[in-house]
């Protein structure tokens, strides 16, 4: 089925050359992948086997610390012009990481401060936790997923601050694998939260981006930010801010721009022009920022796989087709 659709997608589509990653942005990438369950031996081969590819992985096998990519597996992802960048949640608390234990709980938003802190989701589902009723996910595949008070310094702490509590922070642990940079996640939590705070609370994330940005530069000179979604977030900065932000933001990764919905197979295509609208403002001001799309359409026919690549490739995007849970089940653009 691959090399029928690929051979498609030959005849339909011609790309220019491309040139090796340059230093600190994703310039020269072809492909991309997103992955981050169930990392199978074909999955591990097709890694190491790719050219020109970003890969987008989790800096463990199955989300713990004992199962994380060793130095050595990461080097050979980053064969071949690769570059290999870890997920990075800064929004949420994963049950499944090594922190979870040790991280403060004051970061945990509780039912009875979700009117103080203006969570607007509804309906908003809670689960007790250490005999508290904490927020959680209203996404049954991240159930073990709890939104956090990304602006606290108890938060922030755990995720980019070695400490006796949680011992190595989640970025350096990240850095310490050798991993190009970080795929940041939950950009956009800060509109989970009321018209009053909303503003606020972007400008909070915009800080903690920059913060861990500024971390991991620090540590590599060329570690690169990537953010998954989150795009509205310009539209809260000043223009000051905005530059600064995509001095170190070179990658967007946009999720269901062309087939939106909650489903693997949704077939309605139609172009989230809003979306689109914040791709064409960011790129009009700041040129090197290159933009990826994930689609999870793997059930739709060969045609309307090709025409999506085909869509997204003349819109200058790099596509790529996965299934909601992202466990390998991915289809590459490849040129």
């Amino acid at each position: 089925m691959k090399a029928t659709l690929l051979g498609l997608i030959g005849a339909v589509l011609s790309v220019s050359t491309f040139s090796n990653a340059f230093a600190n942005d994703f310039k020269g990438l072809t492909s991309w992948g997103y992955q981050l369950h169930d990392y199978k031996p074909e999955h591990i081969s097709r890694m190491e086997n790719s050219k020109n590819t970003l890969w987008v992985i989790d800096y463990s096998k199955d989300g713990t610390d004992e199962q994380k990519f060793s130095k050595e597996e990461i080097s050979k992802f980053k064969k071949n012009g690769n570059v290999a960048i870890s997920y990075f949640c800064l929004g949420e608390a994963e049950m499944t990481r090594y922190y979870w234990h040790q991280f403060n709980r004051d970061a945990l938003i509780k039912r009875d401060e979700v009117a103080g802190i203006g969570y607007k989701n509804s309906p908003l589902n809670f689960t007790v936790i250490e005999g508290s009723e904490i927020l959680g996910r209203d996404n049954a595949e991240y159930a073990d997923n709890f939104p956090a008070k990304f602006w606290l310094p108890a938060w922030q702490k755990t995720m980019i601050e070695d400490s006796a509590e949680s011992g190595i922070s989640y970025l350096n642990r990240i850095i310490a694998a050798g991993f190009d940079g970080v795929y940041l996640d939950t950009v956009d939590a800060f509109e989970y939260y009321n018209e009053k705070s909303i503003a606020t609370r972007a400008k909070q994330m915009y800080e903690f981006v920059i913060k861990i940005a500024k971390l991991g530069r620090a540590k590599n000179p060329n570690f690169k930010i990537m953010m998954q979604n989150g795009m509205s977030i310009a539209g809260h900065l000043s223009e000051t801010e905005k530059a600064t932000l995509f001095s170190y933001v070179k990658g967007f990764g946009v999720e269901d721009l062309f087939h939106p919905g909650a489903g693997d197979n949704n077939p309605r295509k139609f172009s989230k022009s809003g979306e689109f609208k914040e791709i064409k403002e960011i790129r009009s001001k700041f040129k090197d920022i290159t933009f990826f799309t994930v689609d999870y359409i793997p059930g739709l026919s060969q045609e309307d796989k090709a025409s999506y690549f085909k869509d997204a490739h003349k819109k200058d995007l790099i596509p790529v087709i996965s299934d909601r849970s992202l466990s390998g089940n991915m289809l590459l653009f490849r040129p």
